[in-house]
């Protein structure tokens, strides 16, 4: 469908059953907005304002911040030819990992600004912003009568329970020498646990209210272990940018206020080691 279009959308089911009956069912007539076709593009409207109003990001540096962006989309593109789904399913999943790569980038971009906040008002303003890109993206790509909104607002809320408790748990532990295959452990570690805890504490009471039949274990770790891979392969692409250019790295350490200390060199260990000739 053309992204121009607009108007009543007739929808006919029709199957050859031969002297059966009738080949096609009763028409159902759909309004299309074209809001619907643009809806996708909302998360990068976000994102392309943290560019273009802010002055410390207009420059090519800044930029950079697309590449993992990139990957990341590339990477969910091979998961969903991987893995079989429902449309009705990947269209869920697709405005869950738009709104939270939108969310993360545009905190990335804002980084240098959060660092001067308050904590209590920087952990406020992360959990709105993704709240605010989802929620629009919601109303614009499913709607808020959509038969899917509460499995979607319920993975959408897991994400966030994932995710952003194992940066404060990694950050936690490599507060005092933060170098990049630590921080890694730390939150790959922690976004296990989490994905795990936010499943117990979300999923498995959606459900037992919505379908009244508990959530078999063996499906319960699957869904874990699916969402621990979707975040985890969505993040590493994010920290080793963070870790790898020194733009971006000055910013992760004053967001965390926490100073990289990069491994010392074979020659200074050497050096450290031999004693002191007055």
């Amino acid at each position: 469908m053309p992204f121009y279009a607009s108007g009543e959308l007739k929808i006919v089911p029709s199957f050859d059953i031969g002297d059966l009956g009738p080949a096609e069912g009763a028409p159902v007539v759909y309004f299309w907005n074209p809001l619907y076709s643009v809806s996708g593009l909302l998360p990068w409207a976000f994102v392309a304002a943290g560019f273009a109003f802010f002055k410390e990001n207009r420059n090519k540096t800044s930029l950079l911040i697309l590449v993992p962006v990139f990957i990341t989309s590339a990477l969910w593109m091979v998961y969903c030819r991987i893995v079989t789904m429902s449309a009705a399913e990947k269209s869920q999943y697709d405005v869950v990992v738009a709104s939270i790569l939108g969310w993360f980038t545009l905190c990335c971009l804002l980084s240098s600004r959060l660092s001067r906040v308050h904590p209590l008002f920087k952990f406020i303003i992360l959990i709105g912003l993704p709240c605010l890109v989802y929620g629009l993206h919601l109303w614009l790509t499913l709607g808020f009568h959509s038969e899917g909104l509460q499995w979607g607002i319920m993975y959408f809320v897991i994400t966030l329970m994932t995710v952003i408790p194992a940066f404060v748990l990694a950050r936690f532990f490599c507060r005092r020498k933060l170098v990049f295959a630590g921080f890694l452990s730390c939150y790959s570690a922690g976004a296990a646990v989490f994905a795990i805890l936010s499943h117990l504490l979300v999923a498995y009471p959606y459900y037992l209210i919505s379908y009244s039949y508990a959530l078999p274990l063996s499906s319960f770790f699957k869904l874990s272990l699916e969402t621990f891979l979707m975040c985890w392969s969505g993040s590493v692409p994010f920290l080793v940018l963070l870790f790898a250019a020194p733009f971006w790295r000055k910013r992760f350490e004053s967001f965390f206020k926490i100073t990289t200390r990069p491994a010392a060199k074979p020659a200074e260990k050497l050096q450290e080691q031999l004693p002191i000739v007055e």
